[in-house]
């Protein structure tokens, strides 16, 4: 059973833990990037892979126009550390912010399921500012319309935003 198990898992961390393993019904492709910390690993849900691919290659790129081309006009962007629901206009410009306050943007340990009408996705943010870094894990709930993510509610630890802050 451990070693199946195992390779449910499909890696460990560095510090000699193994992550969760992903939930039934996802297939697992073979890692895509090695991290200091994880092995990422692609994980195949089908007509939502390209739109979740885009959104992490858009904030890992620092690229809004990138990000905005895989929002509706209308989208709503909401963070549970604020409730606030952004227009796309104003989240754009936070990732803008957000690439020029950092040097480097990274994700791993991704975790993505598909849900009716969009998909869920848990990963580990790396941020790399001047003088530090920091992991921040998140979960975003995506759904989307005709091609386009028509609302986006992320999720992250308040008090971990907050020393990003100091």
């Amino acid at each position: 059973m451990a070693a199946r198990h195992q390779r449910l898992q499909g890696g460990h961390c560095s510090d000699g833990r193994t992550p969760r393993a992903p939930f039934h019904g996802q297939v697992i492709h073979a890692p895509t990037a090695e991290t200091g910390r994880f092995t990422v690993y692609r994980l195949r849900m089908g007509a939502f892979d390209d739109i979740a691919d885009g959104v992490v290659a858009a904030i890992t790129a620092g690229d809004s126009a990138a990000l905005g081309e895989l929002y509706a006009d209308d989208v709503v962007v909401w963070h549970n550390t604020d409730g606030i629901e952004m227009t796309k206009e104003a989240n754009l410009a936070s990732l803008d912010a957000l690439a020029a306050m950092t040097t480097k943007r990274s994700f791993s340990n991704i975790r993505r399921h598909e849900i009716d009408g969009g998909f869920v996705q848990q990963h580990v943010m790396h941020l790399d500012w001047g003088s530090g870094s920091g992991d921040l894990p998140a979960c975003l709930v995506v759904k989307v319309e005709n091609g386009k993510i028509i609302r986006a509610d992320e999720y992250f630890d308040g008090a971990t935003v907050a020393k990003f802050g100091r």
